[in-house]
């Protein structure tokens, strides 16, 4: 931000003025631009324009500090006629040179954006919203390079919602999606733009359908161009703020595409490994590997991809900071902790330890400033990530390495957590993030058994659920009311919620209260009834299916089941494939054992945490062995038949370092 105000600051009147371009500098000069010719050349693809004498300024120093090396060189070559980057403007002061007087280029508009995006707030920062506002930055849109538009969606994407640019982003976006052939880099643009959300903070202001078949075909082709951590970050964080929109399934589907796409140019799991591995070494990287963690939770197609599982549970020891990183939130911590709780990492990734400075900071916030910093969305991700721990409230902040927790730290658990839950079931959720919230903390409290704490929290979340308009709903929130209508023994069709409410009512006609209760439990009942929360439940079992699929992950477990093998003191017989119970689909049945596999591909949100408690009443007399994902990549070949001889038998798994 300090170096974009330095930029702006530079062409106030009490500055001196740009210097002009001497186009008759030395030589060496003239040769180090000409050397810059091949970065230009490939971001646009235009011919170069006005050489630039740098030597008019001094050591380290740049005519527009602002830059990036490659916008630099963009500038320097493919700059227009008009301010900031031509010495011929008259204009003197900044609101001249950011008046409508003074037309810029597409590339001036481009790199306006960026620099914009780095000013902290102030006059010069409104004037730049204001000229970016102005309809003549859309005119000469078509007549962009790839290059030029790719940095100018990129700069307003980085922009805040108030500096009221969504109109130009939506058509720079749809023009650049039309463009072909598209870079990878192109493509993560056009994801990483997703972020922005319209007025109503629900729906990305770029149209999601194009834009995710433009950046997939880009994306899948093998070209050996590969992407920075930073942009990959960035992409998948677009493709997370699109899962937290309204459920569209038609744009549900596409998103599984680039999702893989850009797990591969991670280099999968193992250039995942290096880059998390360690963070406390490279604080600069701190805020980066959470962003990049919160990213992945709402993603699980990115997680079963490349061995992606097997090495996020191998983490070992991370190093969490004290403080949040720049550019992070309490949210992005907890939805953290959730992908290591998902992978099975807990322990090993010291997530206890991230719980624990989460707390610290909510202590010392509600000491200082009178209010709490763990927010209600945050606390619900919080239970998530406990939940899918299988740890409790009581154990949450026990740890390899952690000596005993603060008194004041262990106390304040079960209030932070669950006064957050009771909160939004109580005040409601304005501006606490949605449906989702209510229905992450909702899936936690039932795998806690926590739904009868404080007067009912269970139903009281499930409540203010049904009082919501459905269409709201996202995919994950879908999911997860998937998984608890089971706990709640709520799976009622039609006609069966009137029947049982009349049934209820009429034992307990003698007392209000008891009256009261069975018309709320029947008002919740229909609601699971209802078309739209049927069509919406029955949608997200259908996407779970078509990620199990995708995985790949089924026809690997299939193969390794030799039917005729024997397996203890019988021969694997009756095996059945892709098996329903209830609202589930199992790998599979092996009817010799009375075992029935189930393969956690990370097709579902959330871990099997809450479907192991509900087993019992779902498979009657049949064992239920799960296959984590981690574990089956982390094997190949006669250990995958192993590893299922094991689960067969119910043997635990070989310790490390034991033979098989």
């Amino acid at each position: 931000a300090a170096r974009g105000a330095r930029a702006f600051s530079a062409l106030a009147p009490s500055r001196p003025a740009l210097r002009p371009i001497d186009s008759s500098g030395p030589e060496a000069k003239e040769e180090e631009v000409e050397g810059r010719k091949g970065t230009e050349e490939e971001a646009d693809g235009r011919a170069p324009q006005m050489p630039m004498d740098s030597g008019a300024y001094g050591p380290g120093e740049s005519p527009w500090p602002f830059l990036s090396p490659l916008d630099e060189a963009l500038s320097a070559y493919t700059a227009g006629t008009a301010w900031p980057f031509h010495s011929g403007s008259k204009a003197a002061t900044v609101e001249e040179r950011l008046g409508p007087g003074e037309p810029l280029a597409p590339l001036d508009v481009a790199l306006l954006a960026r620099g914009a995006a780095e000013l902290p707030g102030g006059p010069e920062r409104d004037l730049a919203f204001k000229r970016l506002q102005d309809p003549s930055a859309q005119a000469h849109l078509p007549e962009c390079s790839t290059g030029v538009l790719s940095v100018l969606v990129r700069g307003l994407g980085a922009l805040p919602q108030e500096a009221g640019c969504s109109d130009l982003l939506r058509r720079a976006a749809g023009e650049l999606v039309q463009r072909r052939p598209l870079r990878a880099a192109h493509a993560a643009t056009l994801l990483s733009a997703l972020r922005q959300s319209r007025g109503d903070a629900t729906l990305p202001v770029v149209a999601s359908a194009p834009a995710l078949r433009a950046a997939g075909e880009a994306l899948a082709e093998q070209d050996g161009e590969t992407l920075t951590f930073t942009e990959v970050t960035a992409a998948l964080e677009g493709l997370a703020a699109l899962r937290a929109a309204p459920l569209d399934p038609a744009v549900d589907a596409l998103l599984a595409v680039p999702a893989a796409a850009l797990a591969r140019h991670l280099r999968g799991g193992a250039g995942v490994g290096a880059l998390l591995t360690g963070p406390g070494r490279a604080p600069r990287q701190r805020g980066l590997v959470m962003r990049f963690l919160a990213a992945l939770r709402p993603l699980p197609e990115v997680i079963a991809q490349a061995s992606m599982a097997s090495w996020l549970a191998s983490l070992r020891g991370i190093r969490w900071p004290k403080s949040l990183p720049a550019g992070t939130s309490e949210e992005a911590a907890a939805a953290a902790a959730c992908v290591i709780a998902r992978c099975g990492a807990w322990s090993t990734a010291r997530g206890s330890s991230l719980l624990m400075q989460a707390l610290k900071r909510d202590l010392a916030s509600r000491e200082e400033v009178g209010a709490a910093s763990l927010t209600r969305p945050a606390a619900a991700l919080w239970l998530h990530a406990l939940a899918q721990a299988g740890r409790s409230l009581d154990s949450a902040l026990d740890g390899p390495g952690l000596s005993s927790a603060p008194e004041e730290v262990a106390a304040h658990v079960e209030e932070a957590l669950l006064g957050a839950a009771e909160g939004l079931a109580v005040e409601g959720r304005d501006g606490s993030g949605g449906a989702a919230v209510a229905a992450h903390a909702l899936w936690s409290l039932c795998v806690l058994g926590k739904t009868e704490e404080r007067g009912g929290l269970g139903q009281a979340l499930l409540a203010s659920l049904v009082a919501d308009n459905p269409a709201s709903f996202t995919a994950e929130t879908w999911a997860l009311l998937r998984e608890t209508r089971q706990t709640l023994g709520l799976p009622l069709a039609d006609g069966e919620a009137d029947a049982k409410a009349e049934g209820e009512a009429g034992e307990a006609d003698t007392e209000a209260e008891a009256e009261a209760e069975d018309s709320e439990a029947a008002d919740l009942a229909a609601a699971f009834a209802s078309q739209a929360w049927r069509r919406g439940i029955a949608e997200a079992g259908a996407a779970e299916a078509r990620r199990l699929e995708a995985s790949g992950r089924l026809p690997e477990l299939l193969a390794a089941l030799a039917v005729g093998q024997t397996v203890g003191e019988a021969a694997l017989a009756d095996v059945e494939e892709r098996v329903p119970f209830g609202p589930y689909i199992l790998a599979a049945k092996v009817g010799s054992h009375e075992v029935v596999l189930d393969l956690d591909a990370c097709e579902s949100f959330p871990s099997r945490a809450l479907r192991r408690q509900q087993w019992e009443a779902l498979v009657p007399g049949m064992r239920v062995a799960e296959v984590p994902l981690a574990e089956w990549d982390r094997q190949s070949g006669t250990l995958r038949r192993e590893l299922l001889r094991r689960r067969l038998l119910g043997l635990a798994d070989a310790a490390e370092g034991e033979e098989n």
